[in-house]
C-alpha cells in the first residue's frame, strides 16, 4: 500500500514517516497469521515428516519453486524428481512412496513476490483501528475493548483466513 493511501485511510494527523513504521509492524501480524511467505529471494523453513504421509507440510507458503529439502542429518538433498509441488500449495507431495520420519530442510521462494491485495487492506484496516484507538487505556486485540474472540471473528481475520482454509 502506498503511504499516502494510508494515510488517507487513517484521516490525518500522522507523518509519514510513523505511518510507514506502523504499517511494516501490521504487516508482518498480518502475514504470520495467513501463514503467507512473501518475497522473492529464497527463504529456508524447517518440516517435520512422521513417516508414511505422502505430503511435507510447511509452516508458511505458498511455493513457487524448490531450491532443495535435505533430511537433518544427511547431506545429501531429496531429488526434485522424487517430489511435485501442487499449485498454491503450503506442502510438498511425493506422489511414489512416503517422506522418511525426520526433520526437513525446505529452501523455497515463495508464490507471493508482494503482499497479496487482500492482505495488503486487512494490514491497513489493523493500522487503522489500532491508530483510532491510540491512547485508550484497554486496547486489547483489534482496536479499543475488542476481546481476541471478536478480533479473530472480525472483517480482517476473515481476509486473512482465506489462506489458512485454502479457499484462495
Amino acid at each position: 500500500m502506498k503511504i499516502e493511501q494510508l494515510l488517507s485511510f487513517l484521516g490525518g494527523g500522522v507523518d509519514s514517516e510513523t505511518a510507514r513504521k506502523l504499517y511494516e509492524s501490521a504487516k508482518i501480524h498480518i502475514l504470520d497469521l495467513a501463514g503467507v511467505s512473501v518475497g522473492s529471494t529464497e527463504i529456508t523453513v524447517m518440516a517435520q515428516s512422521f513417516g508414511y504421509a505422502h505430503f511435507l507440510n510447511l509452516p508458511t507458503g505458498p511455493i513457487k519453486t524448490i531450491t532443495s529439502i535435505t533430511r537433518l542429518g544427511t547431506t545429501t538433498a531429496v531429488s526434485s524428481s522424487a517430489y511435485i509441488i501442487p499449485p498454491m500449495s503450503y506442502a510438498v507431495f511425493r506422489p511414489s512412496g512416503s517422506w522418511t520420519p525426520g526433520i526437513y530442510t525446505v529452501i523455497y521462494t515463495p508464490f507471493y513476490s508482494e503482499i497479496p491485495e487482500d492482505l495488503d487492506h486487512a494490514t491497513a484496516m489493523l493500522v487503522s483501528r489500532l491508530y483510532d484507538a491510540r491512547g485508550a487505556n484497554n486496547i486489547s486485540a483489534g482496536g479499543v475493548s475488542q476481546t481476541w474472540p471478536e478480533f479473530y471473528a472480525s472483517d480482517i481475520m476473515s481476509l486473512v483466513n482465506q489462506y489458512n482454509t485454502g479457499t484462495v
